[in-house]
């Protein structure tokens, strides 16, 4: 298969992968659309069992026992996906948009991590005044040690690599497949910003990270894979960014 990817100097979209023989487009994608909905929305309610649990039944689970279960789930269900996919035609690093790792890529993700970290108060203030907003969760128990560095692995590596592989990866491949990238771009973003509201945020979050999965997609799309994604999303889960970002609010309001 060519390399279709265009500089991004050029500032335009890359080609979708699959284009080329028919045979080879539709061996691209480990499943249809219904069922990577399927797999995903299975995926991403085992991830979110106990925050959804705790709504429906308040069981006041702790936050360490949240934080474990959310570093397993991701692991356990990107493990799942993969071997699923094992069973198919599919090339796997293609599927998962891992087939075009490139070191360039890693700027460009900087570099979009910065824009949207000066972008999103104003985004998130604009939200506000349109359908308001809720208090967002915040711990409210002391982590030991192990436990704060077991959060900053799963909110810094382990979540973002996991969501980027699940929906700029998975879900963006095979919806571009069937449907083109735009309507992958927008799908893509709003599930991503869906699935805030079962780990328990409020819709103004939910807007917002929608947003985000705008700016996230359009890198996959530009890119070809989720190498600068990946490392966008990383760069605004980090400690340091939210620090920022909760001073520009704070500044806007």
């Amino acid at each position: 298969m060519a390399d279709t990817t265009i500089p991004y100097g050029s500032l335009q979209p890359a080609a979708a992968f699959g284009q080329g023989s028919p045979e080879r487009a539709a061996s691209a994608r480990p499943w249809g659309v219904w069922a990577t909905l399927a797999w995903v929305g299975a995926g991403i309610a085992f991830i979110s069992l106990f925050a959804i649990a705790d709504g429906a039944w308040n069981l006041q689970l702790s936050l360490e026992s949240q934080i474990v279960w959310a570093s397993l789930s991701y692991c356990a269900v990107i493990t799942a996906i993969v071997l699923a996919m094992r069973l198919t035609r599919a090339p796997i690093r293609e599927s998962l948009g891992l087939a075009r790792l490139r070191l360039r890529d890693i700027p460009l993700g900087v570099a979009a991590a910065l824009v949207l970290t000066f972008v999103l108060p104003g985004i998130i203030a604009l939200i506000h005044q349109l359908i308001g907003s809720w208090p967002w969760p915040t711990p409210d128990q002391p982590l030991s040690g192990p436990m704060m560095a077991l959060l900053s692995l799963e909110a810094i590596i382990i979540a973002p690599l996991a969501e980027e592989l699940i929906f700029r990866g998975l879900m963006y491949r095979s919806l571009e497949s069937s449907l083109g990238n735009v309507v992958a771009l927008l799908i893509t973003a709003l599930t991503f910003g869906l699935i805030h509201k079962l780990y328990g945020y409020g819709w103004d979050h939910v807007a917002m990270a929608a947003f985000v999965g705008l700016g996230l997609g359009s890198l996959r799309w530009l890119t070809g894979g989720i190498a600068a994604s990946f490392v966008c999303h990383a760069i605004l889960n980090s400690p340091l960014i939210a620090t920022v970002f909760s001073l520009l609010a704070t500044w806007l309001q």
